[in-house]
C-alpha cells in the first residue's frame, strides 16, 4: 500500500512572542515545535495536541560541531520522517 504524498506547511504560532511552529501530522492532528534555550543547550520539543512530548531535538551550544540529536518517543514513530524534516527546517543558522 503506497502512502499518499502531500505537502507539509509549518507556520508560526499565534501572537508576537509565541515561538511555537505548528504543522499537521499524517493523522491530521496539529503538532508544534516549542523552543527552549538554556545556558549550554538549545532544545526544541515537539508536542502533540494533548501537550505530550513526541520528540526532542537538542543542540549543544558550545560544541565544536553543531550536530544535533533527535530523540523520538514511541508515540511519534509513525511520523519519524516528518519529525526529522520539520525539526531540521526549524534549526536557526546560529545553532
Amino acid at each position: 500500500m503506497a502512502s499518499e504524498r502531500r505537502p507539509t506547511y509549518i507556520h508560526r504560532g499565534r501572537g508576537a512572542t509565541d515561538g511555537n511552529h505548528l504543522f499537521k501530522g499524517p493523522d491530521d492532528k496539529e503538532y508544534r515545535w516549542r523552543p527552549s534555550s538554556g545556558l549550554w543547550r538549545h532544545k526544541l520539543q515537539c508536542l502533540d495536541p494533548q501537550n505530550q512530548v513526541v520528540a526532542t531535538y537538542r543542540v549543544t551550544i558550545l560544541a565544536i560541531s553543531k550536530d544535533g540529536e533527535l530523540c523520538v518517543n514511541p508515540r511519534g514513530h509513525f511520523m519519524i520522517d516528518l519529525l526529522m524534516a520539520t525539526c531540521l527546517a526549524m534549526r536557526t543558522p546560529d545553532h
